[in-house]
């Protein structure tokens, strides 16, 4: 049990957070099957569980605040193209 919370670890600092989380889900159930386990055990499932959850919200809020910067931009965009300009005969009497 602890040499899979170690290994979620591991594959958490690596980037495959798909991995940790399978081995997170693993770690749990086992966890939740076994009596008497030691602080240590569980505190190894508990730190990856945590940073795993910090990763994992950063990438959200990274990912959710690049999709409000996008539909920021198409709203501007849409009201640039959608407004219609009138040419007054003054004005084009300038040109000439």
């Amino acid at each position: 049990m602890l040499l899979l919370a170690n290994i979620a670890h591991a594959k958490l600092l690596y980037g495959d957070l798909e991995g940790t989380k399978t081995d997170m889900d693993t770690a749990a159930k086992t966890l939740d099957q076994l009596e008497g386990v030691e602080n240590a055990v569980n505190a190894a499932y508990y730190c990856v569980s945590a940073d795993y959850y910090k990763v994992s919200s950063r990438i959200y809020r990274r990912h959710i605040s690049h999709r409000l910067i996008l539909c920021r931009q198409r709203r501007t965009m849409r009201r640039t193209t959608n407004t219609r300009y009138s040419i007054s005969p003054a004005s084009t009497s300038r040109l000439t």
